[in-house]
């Protein structure tokens, strides 16, 4: 797993979830990174360079394309071409995989878009003097479409060609091939959020507004679900249709398709990162967690699979089971006892949950979510591990590193 950060780090994670490398460059990661055929890694930097990393963590090349701010992520072309756009400079740019520019397109404004890539090559992207621009493989302008403020949202683009995007003034616009309206959606806020689009059509996007649409296929409404805050995450569809979409409420949300929720789950202080998931269906996300004493901000990446431990949360300093404080450290601290709060995200197929203080089976159950109170004699670092046990045999674990007090 490949993801950016404020400290101006790449990391690459290994999927049991330790360190494999990290990478510095010199400012902070908005961007996401993007992975080429041959396992190079692309990914910009608010250092205004785009760089180029072997899949060991080690440089490729760097290339600066811009006087700072590279927030947009790359794309790459079916011939290994990368286009990554610019914020201080308002251009996008095209790259070749040896690291020397193939073209720059100008826009009228700053790039914080992420470029997308049709079958026919035309490249799509957005720019904060209100325009969608499709352009030719060879650089030059094929259409542009106004809209009424910035677009800062990635486009998505439909198997017949359909082009879904969008913007500041709160519109969702669905463009034909061609760059004319097919039709246009009102949401009650600004859109970040890049569309998902359905096997059946439907078109999932965020809003700043705390919303989260579900759009037919002609333009109209099918459902809309709110979460507690702005959504800058965009939405990633699941097995059986399932939505998965971060919140500025720090939750990510699992939502069916008739919209009814499904589950969610605190894992910080806020979500931007979209998520992603993997091919055995574990749901990775990034988030902020809280901001310790001395206004030093933290992240996180999470990895959800078929269960999760809610309490106690990483990071907290616990007292008589009373969460009190984010750590400095960023380790669990754990003084007294704590109650133990288990989650299956699927639980109508759960048969059995089993808790474990290290490698000692502390307590079972046949409900979700499980609850326990651990109020056992114990002084220094352990691990509370949780089992799930699904009637297809599969069986997930989540485990936290605390510390305990309590004596």
């Amino acid at each position: 797993i490949y993801i950016g950060s404020l400290d101006e780090y790449l990391y690459a994670i290994n999927s049991d979830g330790t360190l494999k490398w990290k990478f510095k460059t010199n400012m902070w990661i908005t961007s996401s990174p993007a992975i080429a055929e041959d396992g190079t890694i692309y990914v910009g930097s608010d250092d205004g360079k785009l760089y180029a990393i072997y899949p060991d963590g080690t440089l490729k090349w760097k290339l600066h394309i811009g006087q700072g701010w590279v927030y947009s992520s790359p794309a790459i072309g079916k011939d290994g071409t990368v286009y990554v756009g610019s914020v201080i400079g308002s251009k996008l740019c095209a790259i070749y995989p040896n690291g020397t520019k193939k073209w720059e397109f100008e826009t009228g404004g700053w790039v914080y878009s992420s470029p997308a890539i049709g079958d026919d090559g035309i490249i799509y992207i957005g720019s904060h003097d209100y325009n969608l621009y499709a352009i030719n493989p060879d650089g030059t302008e094929k259409w542009k479409f106004k809209t009424g403020a910035e677009v800062k949202s990635p486009p998505a683009i439909g198997d017949d060609g359909t082009i879904y995007f969008g913007s500041w003034d709160d519109y969702l616009y669905v463009l034909n091939p061609d760059g004319t309206l097919k039709w246009k959606f009102k949401t009650g806020g600004s859109i970040d959020s890049s569309p998902a689009i359905a096997e059946d059509g439907t078109i999932y996007v965020g809003s700043y507004n705390g919303k989260l649409y579900a759009v037919n296929p002609d333009g109209t409404l099918k459902w809309s679900f709110s979460t507690g805050l702005d959504i800058y995450s965009s939405p990633a569809i699941g097995d059986e249709g399932t939505i998965f979409i971060g919140s500025c409420d720090g939750k990510l949300y699992a939502i069916d398709p008739d919209g009814t929720e499904k589950w969610s789950i605190k894992l910080g202080s806020l979500i931007h990162s979209s998520p992603a998931i993997g091919k055995d269906g574990t749901i990775y996300v990034g988030s902020h967690l809280p901001e310790l004493p001395d206004n030093t901000y933290r992240g996180a990446l999470h990895a959800i699979g078929g269960i999760k431990i809610e309490k106690p949360e990483q990071g907290y300093l616990y007292v008589a089971n009373r969460q009190i404080f984010p750590t400095y450290s960023g380790n669990t601290i754990i003084i007294g006892k704590v109650s133990v709060e288990v989650y299956a995200f699927h639980e109508e197929n759960v048969t059995k949950m089993e808790l474990y203080l290290d490698d000692r089976l502390v307590g079972t159950d046949t409900a979700t979510p499980f609850e326990m109170v651990l109020d056992e004699i114990a002084f220094g670092k352990h691990v509370i591990k949780a089992r799930a046990y699904y009637e297809d045999g599969t069986v997930p674990e989540d485990e936290i590193e605390v510390w305990f007090i309590n004596i």
